[in-house]
């Protein structure tokens, strides 16, 4: 007998973290990294997934190769220290394909899929801010 699909949770943000200033930027971030998205012909599923200790940003559906786009957004202030998408190593990429794979067990119709990185730098409200979009970053 299979077992049933585990359930995936929105995330659910404490008073205390909503009031946390970097915490605010990293969710315009996600926002700013959504609308990205959907003016590049893509449709937002979903947003905040998490499974035990694993967490997804944005899952989107790319509608011109009709597939699921997992997408793990990253926002700097500068480049001091890297880009952000230097920070999703081998193991973000795992906990990533950890909420992936629950997420598509409870897909009636599945699709072709794949991992992205959506990297912005710069002041989150200037018009230089600075986005890229790594896509299929398990081929790096």
């Amino acid at each position: 007998m299979a077992k049933p699909p585990v359930k995936l949770k929105k995330k659910i943000f404490s008073k205390k973290l909503l009031s946390n200033l970097s915490f605010k930027q990293g969710c315009l971030a996600e926002t700013i990294a959504s609308a990205f998205l959907t003016k590049n012909n893509y449709q937002i599923l979903a947003r905040n997934l998490r499974f035990k200790n694993h967490e997804l940003d944005i899952i989107a559906l790319d509608l011109q190769y009709d597939e699921y786009v997992f997408t793990e957004v990253k926002w700097r202030k500068n480049n001091r220290f890297g880009e952000g998408s230097d920070a999703v190593d081998y193991k973000k990429i795992l906990s990533m394909q950890i909420v992936a794979k629950q997420w598509l067990k409870k897909q009636k119709f599945p699709k072709a899929w794949r991992f992205d990185i959506i990297s912005l730098v710069g002041n989150l409200q200037s018009q230089n801010l600075k986005i890229r979009h790594f896509k299929n970053i398990t081929w790096l």
